[in-house]
Protein backbone atom coordinates (compact mmCIF):
# COMPACT_ATOMS: atom_id res chain seq x y z
CA UNK A 1 0.00 0.00 0.00
CA UNK A 2 1.85 3.08 -1.01
CA UNK A 3 1.60 6.51 1.31
CA UNK A 4 -1.08 8.29 -0.47
CA UNK A 5 -3.72 5.53 -0.17
CA UNK A 6 -2.79 5.05 3.51
CA UNK A 7 -2.75 8.82 4.40
CA UNK A 8 -5.32 10.67 2.32
CA UNK A 9 -8.49 9.10 3.96
CA UNK A 10 -8.21 11.35 7.36
CA UNK A 11 -6.49 14.09 5.89
CA UNK A 12 -9.43 14.08 3.87
CA UNK A 13 -12.12 13.78 5.91
CA UNK A 14 -10.16 16.69 8.11
CA UNK A 15 -10.82 19.34 5.16
CA UNK A 16 -14.54 17.99 4.21
CA UNK A 17 -15.35 18.64 7.85
CA UNK A 18 -13.66 22.39 7.60
CA UNK A 19 -15.54 22.78 4.71
CA UNK A 20 -18.81 21.76 6.44
CA UNK A 21 -17.83 23.86 8.82
CA UNK A 22 -17.10 27.50 7.02
CA UNK A 23 -20.21 26.31 4.84
CA UNK A 24 -23.25 25.78 7.59
CA UNK A 25 -21.50 29.13 9.25
CA UNK A 26 -21.67 31.17 5.69
CA UNK A 27 -25.38 30.76 6.46
CA UNK A 28 -26.17 30.72 9.89
CA UNK A 29 -26.98 26.85 10.91
CA UNK A 30 -25.52 26.72 14.33
CA UNK A 31 -26.49 23.36 14.95
CA UNK A 32 -24.81 21.91 11.80
CA UNK A 33 -21.80 24.04 12.68
CA UNK A 34 -21.82 22.60 16.40
CA UNK A 35 -21.21 19.05 15.21
CA UNK A 36 -18.73 19.38 12.43
CA UNK A 37 -17.22 21.59 14.76
CA UNK A 38 -17.48 18.70 17.68
CA UNK A 39 -16.64 16.15 15.40
CA UNK A 40 -13.42 17.95 14.06
CA UNK A 41 -12.21 18.01 17.19
CA UNK A 42 -12.17 14.48 16.90
CA UNK A 43 -9.20 14.40 14.92
CA UNK A 44 -6.05 13.65 16.89
CA UNK A 45 -3.83 16.28 15.14
CA UNK A 46 -0.29 15.97 16.00
CA UNK A 47 1.10 18.98 17.83
CA UNK A 48 2.98 21.39 16.10
CA UNK A 49 4.57 22.67 19.29
CA UNK A 50 6.03 20.98 22.53
CA UNK A 51 3.81 23.76 24.15
CA UNK A 52 0.21 21.58 24.54
CA UNK A 53 -1.61 25.20 25.23
CA UNK A 54 0.08 27.33 22.61
CA UNK A 55 -0.69 24.40 19.84
CA UNK A 56 -4.09 24.75 21.29
CA UNK A 57 -3.92 28.49 20.98
CA UNK A 58 -2.89 28.14 17.58
CA UNK A 59 -5.79 25.28 16.74
CA UNK A 60 -8.16 28.22 17.71
CA UNK A 61 -6.51 30.88 15.61
CA UNK A 62 -6.79 28.46 12.21
CA UNK A 63 -10.68 28.27 13.36
CA UNK A 64 -10.90 32.28 13.93
CA UNK A 65 -9.62 32.84 10.33
CA UNK A 66 -11.56 29.96 8.88
CA UNK A 67 -14.70 31.47 9.96
CA UNK A 68 -13.86 34.88 9.44
CA UNK A 69 -13.69 33.66 5.25
CA UNK A 70 -17.03 31.93 6.49
CA UNK A 71 -18.63 35.28 7.65
CA UNK A 72 -17.46 36.78 4.63
CA UNK A 73 -18.86 34.76 2.25
CA UNK A 74 -22.17 34.80 4.40
CA UNK A 75 -22.57 38.18 3.42
CA UNK A 76 -21.50 39.93 6.76
CA UNK A 77 -19.70 42.97 6.37
CA UNK A 78 -15.94 42.87 6.51
CA UNK A 79 -15.99 45.89 10.19
CA UNK A 80 -18.29 43.31 11.77
CA UNK A 81 -16.07 40.00 10.92
CA UNK A 82 -13.40 42.44 11.62
CA UNK A 83 -14.56 43.60 15.21
CA UNK A 84 -15.59 40.44 16.38
CA UNK A 85 -12.28 38.59 14.99
CA UNK A 86 -9.99 40.61 17.18
CA UNK A 87 -12.33 40.12 20.25
CA UNK A 88 -11.83 35.84 19.42
CA UNK A 89 -8.26 37.00 19.30
CA UNK A 90 -7.74 38.51 22.16
CA UNK A 91 -9.73 35.86 23.89
CA UNK A 92 -7.56 33.36 23.05
CA UNK A 93 -4.27 34.88 23.93
CA UNK A 94 -5.54 35.35 27.19
CA UNK A 95 -6.59 31.61 28.19
CA UNK A 96 -4.34 29.86 29.84
CA UNK A 97 -5.40 25.95 29.92
CA UNK A 98 -6.37 23.22 27.73
CA UNK A 99 -10.01 22.84 29.21
CA UNK A 100 -10.87 26.73 28.65
CA UNK A 101 -9.74 26.51 24.82
CA UNK A 102 -11.23 23.36 23.80
CA UNK A 103 -14.96 24.63 24.96
CA UNK A 104 -13.69 27.82 23.43
CA UNK A 105 -13.73 26.54 20.02
CA UNK A 106 -17.42 26.19 20.44
CA UNK A 107 -18.53 29.50 21.47
CA UNK A 108 -16.22 30.88 18.48
CA UNK A 109 -18.92 28.49 16.05
CA UNK A 110 -21.97 29.85 18.00
CA UNK A 111 -20.69 33.70 17.97
CA UNK A 112 -20.04 33.29 13.83
CA UNK A 113 -23.14 32.00 13.22
CA UNK A 114 -24.84 35.01 15.41
CA UNK A 115 -22.97 37.46 13.61
CA UNK A 116 -24.14 35.78 10.18
CA UNK A 117 -28.10 35.36 11.41
CA UNK A 118 -27.52 39.29 12.58
CA UNK A 119 -25.61 40.58 9.40
CA UNK A 120 -25.81 38.68 6.64
CA UNK A 121 -26.64 41.47 3.16
CA UNK A 122 -26.35 38.11 0.96
CA UNK A 123 -30.32 38.30 -0.16
CA UNK A 124 -31.00 42.08 -0.31
CA UNK A 125 -30.66 44.42 -3.07
CA UNK A 126 -27.85 46.79 -2.73
CA UNK A 127 -30.02 49.63 -2.16
CA UNK A 128 -31.01 47.50 1.41
CA UNK A 129 -27.91 46.81 2.18
CA UNK A 130 -26.39 50.39 1.44
CA UNK A 131 -28.89 51.35 4.18
CA UNK A 132 -28.91 48.40 6.64
CA UNK A 133 -24.28 48.77 6.70
CA UNK A 134 -25.23 52.58 7.03
CA UNK A 135 -27.63 52.20 9.87
CA UNK A 136 -25.08 49.77 11.32
CA UNK A 137 -22.53 51.80 11.78
CA UNK A 138 -24.19 55.46 12.19
CA UNK A 139 -26.63 54.27 14.47
CA UNK A 140 -25.68 56.80 17.08
CA UNK A 141 -26.20 59.77 14.43
CA UNK A 142 -29.59 61.24 13.23
CA UNK A 143 -30.79 58.78 10.99
CA UNK A 144 -34.70 58.84 9.44
CA UNK A 145 -35.89 57.60 6.01
CA UNK A 146 -36.05 60.76 3.97
CA UNK A 147 -32.30 61.12 5.25
CA UNK A 148 -31.66 57.36 4.03
CA UNK A 149 -33.37 58.09 0.50
CA UNK A 150 -31.92 60.95 0.03
CA UNK A 151 -28.23 59.81 0.58
CA UNK A 152 -29.20 56.71 -1.56
CA UNK A 153 -30.77 59.08 -4.21
CA UNK A 154 -34.34 57.42 -4.49
CA UNK A 155 -37.70 58.49 -3.36
CA UNK A 156 -38.97 57.85 0.09
CA UNK A 157 -42.01 55.97 -1.02
CA UNK A 158 -39.76 53.62 -3.03
CA UNK A 159 -37.18 53.09 -0.23
CA UNK A 160 -39.84 52.58 2.19
CA UNK A 161 -41.45 49.61 0.75
CA UNK A 162 -38.16 48.02 -1.03
CA UNK A 163 -36.82 48.42 2.73
CA UNK A 164 -39.92 46.45 4.59
CA UNK A 165 -40.31 44.22 1.45
CA UNK A 166 -36.61 42.83 2.22
CA UNK A 167 -36.64 43.46 6.14
CA UNK A 168 -39.92 42.92 6.52
CA UNK A 169 -40.06 45.80 9.34
CA UNK A 170 -40.03 49.15 8.23
CA UNK A 171 -36.15 51.18 8.07
CA UNK A 172 -37.75 53.26 11.65
CA UNK A 173 -38.38 49.94 13.43
CA UNK A 174 -34.96 48.88 12.00
CA UNK A 175 -33.22 52.01 13.47
CA UNK A 176 -34.70 51.38 16.87
CA UNK A 177 -34.11 47.89 16.65
CA UNK A 178 -30.58 48.79 16.03
CA UNK A 179 -30.06 50.90 19.18
CA UNK A 180 -31.72 48.67 21.98
CA UNK A 181 -29.48 46.14 20.71
CA UNK A 182 -26.36 48.42 21.27
CA UNK A 183 -27.96 49.57 24.22
CA UNK A 184 -27.98 46.06 25.50
CA UNK A 185 -24.56 45.28 25.36
CA UNK A 186 -24.33 48.51 27.20
CA UNK A 187 -26.49 47.62 29.73
CA UNK A 188 -24.57 44.65 30.50
CA UNK A 189 -21.29 45.93 30.49
CA UNK A 190 -20.41 49.32 31.63
CA UNK A 191 -22.33 51.41 34.80
CA UNK A 192 -23.67 53.94 32.23
CA UNK A 193 -26.42 56.35 33.17
CA UNK A 194 -29.55 55.59 31.47
CA UNK A 195 -29.46 58.55 29.95
CA UNK A 196 -25.96 58.56 28.77
CA UNK A 197 -26.76 55.19 27.33
CA UNK A 198 -29.80 56.86 25.29
CA UNK A 199 -27.61 59.23 24.27
CA UNK A 200 -24.68 57.24 23.10
CA UNK A 201 -27.07 54.91 20.82
CA UNK A 202 -29.10 57.55 19.25
CA UNK A 203 -31.52 58.86 21.33
CA UNK A 204 -32.17 62.22 21.83
CA UNK A 205 -34.81 61.84 23.98
CA UNK A 206 -34.22 59.67 27.21
CA UNK A 207 -38.03 59.05 27.57
CA UNK A 208 -38.48 57.71 24.44
CA UNK A 209 -35.59 55.42 24.57
CA UNK A 210 -37.54 54.13 27.73
CA UNK A 211 -40.30 53.34 25.80
CA UNK A 212 -38.80 52.01 22.76
CA UNK A 213 -36.55 49.49 24.74
CA UNK A 214 -39.96 48.53 26.79
CA UNK A 215 -41.74 48.08 23.65
CA UNK A 216 -39.03 45.65 22.25
CA UNK A 217 -38.01 44.03 25.31
CA UNK A 218 -40.61 43.63 27.55
CA UNK A 219 -39.67 45.80 30.40
CA UNK A 220 -37.71 49.28 30.84
CA UNK A 221 -34.17 49.64 30.96
CA UNK A 222 -34.06 50.22 34.82
CA UNK A 223 -35.93 46.92 35.29
CA UNK A 224 -33.60 45.72 32.58
CA UNK A 225 -30.16 46.57 34.55
CA UNK A 226 -31.90 46.11 38.12
CA UNK A 227 -32.53 42.32 36.64
CA UNK A 228 -28.60 41.99 35.76
CA UNK A 229 -27.42 43.17 38.78
CA UNK A 230 -29.99 40.66 41.03
CA UNK A 231 -28.74 38.36 39.22
CA UNK A 232 -25.21 38.72 39.68
CA UNK A 233 -25.91 39.43 43.54
CA UNK A 234 -27.55 36.10 43.77
CA UNK A 235 -24.41 34.67 41.80
CA UNK A 236 -22.13 35.35 44.45
CA UNK A 237 -24.18 34.53 46.99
Amino acid sequence: MDFESVSRSPIEERYALEELLMNAVSVGDTKNALEYQRRFREHHLVPRTDDLVRNSQNMMIILNTLLRKAAQAGGVHPLHIDRLSTQIAIQIESMNTLHDLDAFGLTIVRRYCLLVQNYSRQNVSSLVRTCLNHIDFHYAENLSLSQMASMCSVSSTHLSAQFRKEVQMTLTDYINHTRIRQALILLNTTALPIQEIAFQCGFSDANYFARTFKKLQGQAPTAYRSGLQQSSHDSIV
